[in-house]
Order: structure tokens, then sequence, then C-alpha cells
């Protein structure tokens, strides 16, 4: 019988541990999976994609947060910041939550549903969020502020 979901985030080592199984992310998978983790322990509403053509800035300020607030090297984030500089699209939205979406499967397989960021609701008024109980998260080590 599998046990209760859980998840350990560990930003200095730039992984999650989901249902027991350790998986490291690459920096823009792994920020955008702690801006969610963020999101649910603050107990906000899941928030729409960016719509077409309108970027969302606020998105990209909280990503890059996220990014910034990692350990080691992140030879990318001026690219990322640049990406970002007009606010995060709907394509860098979707792309990241679709990269880090297989990342899961393929070390969760089945379990990964548990632990990805959810579309909830139809189109036009799909929302997303981490559905995960906010109880079963929890931090290896608090992320320094950045």
């Amino acid at each position: 019988a599998v046990g209760a979901p859980s998840l350990v985030v560990d930003p200095r080592r730039r992984r999650i541990v989901a249902a027991g199984r350790p998986i490291h992310l690459p920096p823009a998978e792994f920020a955008f999976y702690l801006w969610f983790v963020w999101q649910r322990l603050e107990g906000r509403d899941p928030i729409p994609s960016p719509n077409e053509g309108a970027p969302e800035a606020g998105y990209a300020s909280h990503f890059l947060a996220a990014y910034r607030s990692l350990r080691g090297p992140l030879a990318d984030l001026e690219r990322t910041e640049r990406a970002l500089v007009g606010g995060m699209t709907k394509d860098y939205f979707m792309q990241r939550r679709a990269r880090l979406r297989r990342r899961l499967e393929a070390a969760l397989g089945e379990a990964a549903e548990t632990y990805h960021v959810a579309a909830l609701g139809r189109r036009p008024n799909t929302r997303y969020a981490l559905t995960l109980d906010r109880a079963a998260i929890r931090f290896a080590a608090a992320p320094e502020a950045p």
C-alpha cells in the first residue's frame, strides 16, 4: 500500500522528494514548482495562465524571486531574466508546466498526478495550482531570502 502523499522541497539541492522518491529538477522547472509550492502554502487561489499576447509581469516577478532563491550555479539566470523582461508569456508558462510534468511522470509514473501543477476547470476559465494537501508539504532547508 502506498502511504499518504508527501512532498519535501529541497532548494539547496534543487530537488524535491515526492512519494519518497528524490527528483532533481533543472533550475527553471524547480523555480516554477517552488512558485506553486509557495502559492499553495500561502493559501492563494489557483491562477490562470497568462493571456495570449498579454504577458503577466507579476508572474515573472514571483517566478524570478523563486529562481533567485536557489543556490548553486545558475548560468542561465541572465537569459531567464531577459526572457521575462516584458512579463511571463502564456507559451513560457505552459512550457515550464509541461516540462515539469514530464519529469514528474518519468520519476513517479501514475503517482505524478498528485504532485503536478494541476489544471482546474475548463477553458477559457482554466486555473492552475498545486492541489497537494498543505500539511503534506515541507522544506528540507528553508530557502534564504533572495
